[in-house]
């Protein structure tokens, strides 16, 4: 009988482990997701700045090159 409820202590024990990662998984895969979203928000925001930044570089030296003729 003792056997016996050690094992089923046991099996509880497992299910509970089994249960708590299942939960901490699922809370890391919502946590990547975020994280993959705002990553490409945040490149994309970054080469809309890279664009800007090189069309007023043009723009600079467009102007540049009108003041000196």
């Amino acid at each position: 009988m003792g056997a016996q409820l050690a094992a089923a202590q046991q099996w509880e024990d497992e299910v509970r482990w089994d249960t708590e990662f299942h939960g901490m998984f699922e809370d890391l895969s919502a946590r990547v997701k975020v994280d993959e979203e705002e990553t490409a928000r945040l490149r994309k925001e970054r080469d809309e700045l890279l664009q800007k930044d090189a069309t007023a570089r043009e723009r600079a030296v467009e102007l540049l090159v009108e003041l000196e003729t």
